[in-house]
């Protein structure tokens, strides 16, 4: 992990948030997630939010109630207007 103050110092102006590697090796949590995207449109640069399921997901038939909720969860008290840029 870097600190976002850090990437954009040197010119970053878009941020991953939420991959899968992050979420399964790391157990980056949906509240986790959240923090980062805000942190990351606090600092003034966009957020990429990476949604999906996992294999054991996808076979159960679930993945689009997976990727709502993570929707869902990710974006708590993010704004449409924060999101247009």
């Amino acid at each position: 992990s870097v600190a976002a103050s850090m990437v954009k110092s040197v010119g970053c102006e878009y941020i991953l948030c939420g991959h899968s590697e992050r979420r399964t090796l790391f157990s980056d949590s949906d509240d986790a997630i959240n923090r980062k995207v805000r942190k990351v449109l606090d600092m003034g640069m966009k957020p990429i939010l990476c949604i999906g399921e996992t294999k054991e997901e996808y076979d159960l038939k679930i993945k689009n109630e997976v990727c709502a909720m993570q929707l869902s969860k990710d974006l708590v008290g993010v704004t449409t207007e924060q999101m247009e840029d």
